[in-house]
């Protein structure tokens, strides 16, 4: 693949660069463990959601089986949401 990229830098950052020999090969290593980072963190994320909706569902069949009224599970199931991701989860 080639790529072209656009750039904007300091005069003192590109009088620096323009000596770097190797610069296309530097940047396009950057790029793949970058592409590599992204990859991993979004199997990670993909994996704990997949946990935690798992962890709703188990807590939520609990309730049912021991009695709980379904609008009443609903309103733990909310609440809790609500405290794990409520306000950008502060």
């Amino acid at each position: 693949m080639n790529l072209t990229l656009n750039i904007e830098v300091s005069a003192d950052t590109q009088e620096a660069v323009a000596q770097i020999g190797d610069l296309n090969e530097r940047v396009a290593w950057f790029l793949k463990e970058q592409a590599a980072l992204e990859r991993w963190r979004a199997e990670r994320q993909n994996a704990e959601d997949r946990a935690l909706a798992a962890a709703i569902v188990r807590d939520a069949q609990a309730a049912q089986s021991n009695g709980v009224p379904r609008e009443e599970v609903a309103e733990r199931l909310l609440s809790r949401w609500d405290r794990l991701f409520g306000d950008g989860g502060k």
